[in-house]
């Protein structure tokens, strides 16, 4: 936790592809960041994390972001969009995987 009232703010970016988070799910991630304190725009799901290195600390909780993905196209290319919920970790919650690792793949 730091000792100011907000954290340095940066785009929230997913910290293993490096893509940036979209619409709603950037004020979710900048809220979460406020209130936990959370040092940096680093984020990525539980298993991300797994292949970057790095585990999830236990009794961490993530935050639910939304995406919109296109199902059901047509011959134009067109297709109906379908909200799909999504949970992610920021970097200030994992710890190095270690030894670990293999139990985890396995």
């Amino acid at each position: 936790m730091t000792d100011t009232l907000f954290p340095e703010l940066t785009v929230p970016r997913n910290a293993v592809t490096g893509e940036l988070y979209l619409g709603k799910s950037i004020d979710r991630l900048i809220l979460a960041q406020c209130r936990q304190g959370y040092s940096g725009g680093g984020w990525a799901g539980f298993h991300q994390w797994i292949t970057a290195g790095r585990i999830v600390r236990k009794g961490e909780h993530g935050t639910h972001c939304v995406t919109v993905v296109i199902v059901e196209k047509n011959e134009h290319g067109n297709g109906k969009r379908k909200p799909k919920g999504f949970v992610v970790f920021h970097r200030d919650q994992t710890d190095e995987l270690g030894g670990q690792r293999e139990s985890f793949e396995s």
